[in-house]
């Protein structure tokens, strides 16, 4: 089942291109791994120094198998030093039905 993740940024006034740096190393071992599909990266209008970054994959195992991954955590780590606060990370399933949604 296809799989988003949202991961919200703040970064700290300055450090923009650390953190651009860091996102584009991210994304760029991302293109390797299984079940990744896309990525897009959104800037907050009012307030620049939010990003939305928004991460396609095709099923939810494949995620958790990066998301604990050494190279991630390597980079993720590094990044969090120019960053206001943690990341906020979001998990969402696609689609709509009794057995998904919990309802």
């Amino acid at each position: 089942m296809t799989t988003k993740i949202l991961i919200e940024r703040v970064v700290q006034h300055g450090h923009e291109p650390q953190v651009l740096d860091l996102m584009k190393q991210l994304r760029a071992l991302c293109l390797d791994q299984p079940g990744y599909i896309q990525s897009e990266t959104l800037r907050d209008a009012s307030n620049p120094s939010r990003l939305l970054v928004i991460i396609q994959w095709d099923e939810l195992g494949h995620w958790r198998h990066w998301e604990a991954s050494d190279a991630r955590h390597l980079l993720t780590t590094e990044m969090r030093t120019h960053l206001e606060q943690d990341p906020a990370i979001d998990v969402f399933l696609e689609g709509l039905s009794a057995e998904t949604s919990g309802a």
